[in-house]
């Protein structure tokens, strides 16, 4: 008896099912970051045709999508990925975790130390920092 083999687009639209399927917020992220980009884009593109939009707003406009693009665009290969070896996935997120960081330190807090607002910029970052320990712990 021979197999019946599906279309090739019916086989990957069937994988994305179950992908969505097994990980649910996974998807729901996806969705939420593509929108965001697409109200963005649209949005972007409303406000050029009508000549309202300024230089700097242009390119503010321009750097959110690029930036709600790289957020689904590195979504998928998460997405696609699900069953890489646990080790190498905790290994991944410590990597991006340690670039949030330094972009943190290096960029963020530097800014907020200056003009004398030490002490509130050093509070805040803890405090801040002690709300998603708890979150993490409660909710992860």
């Amino acid at each position: 008896m021979a197999a019946i083999s599906q279309p090739q687009g019916a086989s990957l639209r069937a994988a994305w099912i179950e992908q969505a399927q097994a990980h649910p917020w996974t998807t729901l992220g996806l969705v939420v970051s593509t929108l965001g980009v697409l109200v963005l884009l649209g949005t972007s593109i409303a406000l050029v045709l009508a000549g309202a939009a300024q230089a700097p707003l242009r390119l503010a406009l321009l750097g959110g999508t690029v930036a709600f693009g790289a957020t689904a665009l590195g979504a998928l290969p998460g997405f696609a990925l699900h069953r890489i070896n646990q080790r190498l996935e905790d290994s991944m997120l410590g990597f991006a975790a340690g670039a949030m960081i330094f972009v943190v330190s290096h960029e963020v807090i530097p800014e907020t130390h200056r003009n004398g607002h030490q002490t509130p910029a050093t509070l805040g970052l803890m405090v801040g920092f002690a709300l998603m320990m708890v979150l993490d712990t409660t909710l992860g």
